[in-house]
């Protein structure tokens, strides 16, 4: 299970309970690297999936969709392929001996992979997606 392989996985589990989102369909936004004495990548994206019982607030604006916000300490970047295709696809996280390893797909092709020492959540939001 991904959540486990997270360093705070507590905004997750407050939300989704026992059930964690599943990342087989993600509609990756953003990945940002950032330089410095070590390697610090910001991965967001949303997911469609929703919690089985909304957080009172989010039932209150008809929330379709949730943004996550990721970050990556101590990242290496090992494989990253951009291209014009559409940004959907599977995100999967595997352990990786003392790192974790981050892989992101669109129809059977790797798009990146991102091996970390640390991934923390940095912020969920719900809201209301016009596309979804």
């Amino acid at each position: 299970m991904w959540l486990s392989l997270i360093d705070n996985p507590e905004s997750i589990q407050s939300i989704f309970l026992d059930k964690p989102p599943l990342l087989d369909n993600v509609y990756w936004e953003r990945l940002e690297i950032i330089n410095g004495q070590d390697i610090l990548c910001r991965l967001s994206f949303t997911i469609s999936e929703m919690p089985e019982k909304f957080p009172k607030k989010w039932a209150k604006k008809n929330v379709n969709a949730i943004h996550i916000n990721i970050n990556l300490t101590v990242a290496e970047v090992v494989f990253l392929e951009l291209s014009n295709s559409y940004p959907n696809g599977v995100l999967t996280f595997e352990p990786m001996g003392q790192h974790k390893k981050i892989v992101f797909k669109r129809e059977g092709k790797t798009v990146f992979v991102i091996n970390s020492k640390w991934i923390s959540i940095e912020s969920v939001i719900g809201y209301m997606r016009d596309d979804f």
